[in-house]
């Protein structure tokens, strides 16, 4: 874990987790916790009524629901009885970081035996400091040895007792778990104003891009047309992957790109080739992904292109203008108001499959005027440049979390000192 030959600071000592401060232990987990200390017996009476935290109700902390069930109902992996302060450690794939601190969530909870239970076995020992390693490198390089290669990947509790673990004295334990949780804080009060401007954006997509709500100044009908009478279709052609050049003479778009890294306007090209090859773009294409191995839905996904003579790579679909419309409002139009009729021309079982000619017919409505159009477009894109910066503040603060948690859990920078530490 640590560099071979690497000094050792003052105060500071090497251990077979790395370099640690002198007055921190090296603990197993059964030393420090009770693995699994209460489940639910067969005996329950039927009736017996608690609220069940499955496995795939965590994401990384995160709590997305708890189910309410009698005994007689449950799953025969509703088992492991909580108590306030347990750490709910995640031992199945896909779940490995469905770890959670059970905190003040609803009382009489059992979570699935797919969670291994952690609880403190003395008051020298601070639960949330055990659960914040659970997502850190020190922990999962041991899970890591133990499942590679494993035709099922999992770890149990013979395993999780095994762990090894450093342990600072308690008073540095609440320390350090106080500052990561502050972190938490911050990250999900971002979560939830995200969520909270998504739902804004959704309900304004609903009333402007169907002319339920017009803006000030403008009136008249809206103009109905089929698809087919506004642009033209063409198809990307040739351009993998492997032709990708850094410094390439060429800006180019790879079709899995328009799920991954663009969203409804491309303004900027992240990738370049040196190739002449696939389909050049011209200002204000719309394009669609082709194909499809998840399901039809995701093939609904328009993305308006802002700028000519990029090289579009095979299976992109790309809309080109035979009238003048304002291409930001059509492809958020199309992504709103006509994604399920677009996923409905998707074909195939196991590799899905759009073309332009099964988009023709395809009937839409637009606002009278390119102004109007505009305008509906720059509202849109506004909010989506706001969900967009609190998505790149919450980044931010994940990142300075991911740094903190090297430095604070292996005793890299101290936030109490030795003295203190240990008064």
């Amino acid at each position: 874990m640590e560099k071979t030959g690497q000094k050792i600071p003052k105060e500071y000592k090497k251990t077979e987790i790395g370099i640690i401060p002198q007055d921190w232990e090296v603990k197993r987990l059964e030393e420090v916790c009770d693995i699994n200390p209460e489940s639910l017996s067969e005996n329950t009476p039927k009736e017996f009524e608690f609220n069940y935290i499955p496995l795939e109700s965590i994401d990384k902390g995160r709590i997305k629901g708890i189910n309410k069930l009698k005994f007689e109902n449950a799953p025969s992996r509703a088992r492991r009885i909580l108590k306030i302060g347990d750490v709910l450690f995640s031992s199945v794939r896909p779940y490995l970081m469905s770890h959670f601190f059970y905190d003040d969530y609803p009382k009489k909870a059992i979570c699935s035996t797919g969670f291994i239970v952690l609880r403190a076995k003395s008051e020298s020992i601070y639960n949330k400091y055990i659960y914040y390693h659970l997502f850190f490198r020190i922990l999962n390089i041991q899970i890591d040895k133990i499942i590679s290669g494993s035709n099922y990947p999992a770890i149990n509790s013979n395993d999780v007792k095994s762990f090894i673990l450093p342990i600072p004295p308690l008073p540095e334990q609440r320390a350090i778990a106080r500052v990561l949780s502050d972190f938490d804080r911050l990250i999900e009060s971002l979560d939830k104003l995200i969520e909270k401007k998504k739902k804004i954006k959704k309900g304004a997509m609903q009333q402007l891009l169907t002319g339920k709500k017009r803006l000030p100044g403008f009136s008249g009908e809206w103009i109905k047309k089929k698809l087919g009478e506004v642009v033209n279709f063409y198809k990307g052609h040739d351009l993998s992957k492997s032709k990708l050049s850094e410094n390439g003479k060429y800006e180019c778009i790879l079709y899995g790109e328009l799920f991954t890294t663009y969203k409804e306007v491309i303004k900027k090209v992240v990738n370049r080739t040196n190739i002449f090859e696939g389909f050049p773009s011209e200002e204000g294409d719309i394009l669609f992904p082709g194909s499809t191995t998840t399901t039809g839905i995701d093939l609904a996904k328009a993305s308006a292109l802002l700028k000519g003579g990029v090289l579009l790579s095979g299976d992109i679909i790309i809309l080109r203008k035979k009238i003048n419309f304002d291409s930001i409002f059509m492809a958020y139009y199309l992504n709103q108001v006509k994604k399920y009729q677009i996923a409905e021309k998707t074909t195939g079982i196991t590799i899905h499959h759009l073309y332009g000619k099964d988009l023709e017919n395809i009937e839409i409505s637009l606002p009278p005027t390119l102004d109007e159009q505009r305008a509906i477009a720059q509202i849109l894109s506004d909010m989506d440049k706001e969900i967009e910066a609190l998505e790149k503040k919450k980044q931010k603060y994940e990142q300075m979390k991911k740094g903190a948690m090297e430095l604070l859990l292996t005793g890299k920078i101290r936030l109490i000192n030795k003295k203190e530490a240990l008064s």
